[in-house]
């Protein structure tokens, strides 16, 4: 597989991912709401069971929103474009680690290779940012080499 299609994966990987968390959200949102609904009003001025299930529907179309945020983020990385430096939309690889730099996810598993979708505003990006292949950073006190970036 050459750079873009590995990209191209990455992106779809990290899309499917904050996808499924946007459906969760949205399904827990209405749940919470339809809980509420259901319970009706309170009962007295201490039944307080209406008012968290409303505050859930709240955090979680929060949630939703952040998701939806990310997903945008992410639909607006061009897998066709070669970035020769690290910077947002690139994928870096190190004698020991590979990065995608977009949204902050965690570690994702495509075909086999395990990457670390980062977001820009995490200490590691700081370090590497703008730095090209060959380049070397330090980070938590261990030295690495960039092997590729596109």
């Amino acid at each position: 597989m050459n750079n873009i299609d590995i990209k191209k994966r990455v992106i779809e990987e990290c899309l499917n991912i904050q996808i499924e968390k946007a459906h969760n959200a949205e399904q827990a949102m209405i749940e919470a709401q339809q809980a509420a609904n259901e319970y009706g009003l309170p009962k007295d001025r201490y039944d307080s069971f209406r008012t968290q299930q409303l505050s859930k529907k709240d955090m979680f179309a929060k949630q939703l929103s952040k998701y939806i945020e990310e997903i945008k983020l992410l639909q607006r990385i061009d897998p066709e474009k070669v970035n020769e430096s690290v910077v947002f939309g690139s994928i870096v690889v190190t004698e020991e680690n590979r990065f995608f730099v977009s949204v902050s996810i965690g570690k994702i598993n495509v075909d086999g290779n395990m990457y670390f979708a980062i977001s820009p505003a995490v200490p590691i990006f700081q370090v590497m940012a703008g730095k090209k292949m060959g380049d070397s950073f330090s980070f938590n006190g261990k030295s690495q080499k960039i092997k590729e970036a596109f």
